[in-house]
């Protein structure tokens, strides 16, 4: 792990990701399809922690690498947290690593059908069915 903490501490200072500018480990797992992809955001931690992402200027490699993504909402009162109701269900299975329950609580959410919650809900299912040893119904969720 600490061979990629430094290999990305340079991808983070490089500029463009273009990929003939990357390092060899970061371009090599990069040309391996579905094993990679790198966000580079502008990252505020002037309040301390792992920072937090600023702005839309997100660049991704390669462009088409993600299923979806998560942002806020119009309106929102969350600055593009968990929702509530994701949130309460995360103290199930991170706290508690009740995985079952914290399982059954993600489907009704996802379930829900609320564009704007259900792609949260629905990575976090995948997470903790991975956790809960479920393999493949995780990787049911990422496709």
């Amino acid at each position: 792990m600490t061979r990629w903490d430094d290999t990305l501490g340079v991808v983070g200072t490089a500029g463009s990701p273009a990929p003939g500018r990357l390092p060899d480990p970061v371009r090599g797992a990069l040309g391996q399809p579905g094993a990679a992809a790198l966000v580079l955001c502008d990252v505020d931690r002037s309040a301390g922690g792992p920072g937090r992402t600023t702005g839309p200027n997100c660049q991704l490699v390669p462009t088409n690498a993600l299923l979806y993504t998560i942002e806020a909402t119009a309106g929102s009162d969350n600055d593009g947290c968990a929702p509530t109701s994701v949130a309460a269900v995360e103290r199930l299975e991170l706290d508690r690593h009740e995985y079952g329950n914290a399982a059954l609580a993600y489907r009704r959410i996802e379930a829900s059908g609320d564009p704007a919650v259900r792609p949260w809900a629905r990575h976090r299912l995948g997470r903790t069915l991975a956790k809960d040893g479920k393999t493949l119904e995780a990787r049911q969720m990422y496709q």
